[in-house]
């Protein structure tokens, strides 16, 4: 199990944001919550890439630079238009242009933290073989995620494929 080192502090937000919710100080903390959870996650599925991502592993620093929240809200825009506009792609050698549809590895993984991505229940999938990648959750399905984590699953798909 991985932990996050010490020195989250102010190295979460650029000065211009911390002072734009600073008027909230519940929303301020909130936001530097949802950054934990989304780094913690990060480091239990793969701490070496997280690491280079987040963190400075010689200081056992993690924080997230305000540069990356830019870029990160860009790919969040850019893959909410793949999804709507030209669906989920499980093939890489279909003929689809990458900008104008979404990989299903991507789908996957938003739908766990993402609000448009949680609860889709009309996915376009490009390819029948979509079926070898994810399926929804089926009621024994539910079963074991709520026996394992006390709570019912927030999206809809599970995925099948493996780490390799």
């Amino acid at each position: 199990m991985c932990h996050l080192p010490h020195g989250w502090g102010g190295r979460c937000l650029s000065t211009d944001k911390q002072d734009e919710l600073g008027t909230n100080k519940s929303e301020y903390d909130l936001f530097i919550e949802n950054q934990r959870i989304l780094i913690e996650f990060c480091m239990l599925q793969r701490e070496d890439i997280s690491w280079k991502l987040f963190g400075n592993k010689k200081a056992e620093q993690i924080g997230w630079a305000p540069g990356k929240l830019d870029s990160i809200w860009t790919s969040s825009v850019r893959f909410v238009k793949q999804f709507y506009d030209g669906g989920v792609s499980s093939s890489h050698n279909s003929g689809e242009k990458r900008n104008e549809c979404m990989w299903i590895h991507h789908f996957v993984i938003l739908q766990l933290f993402h609000p448009k991505f949680r609860h889709c229940d009309d996915v376009n999938f490009l390819h029948e073989n979509y079926s070898k990648f994810v399926r929804r959750f089926n009621s024994d399905d539910i079963k074991n995620y709520e026996s394992i984590y006390g709570e019912h699953p927030s999206f809809n798909y599970l995925w099948l494929g493996c780490f390799v």
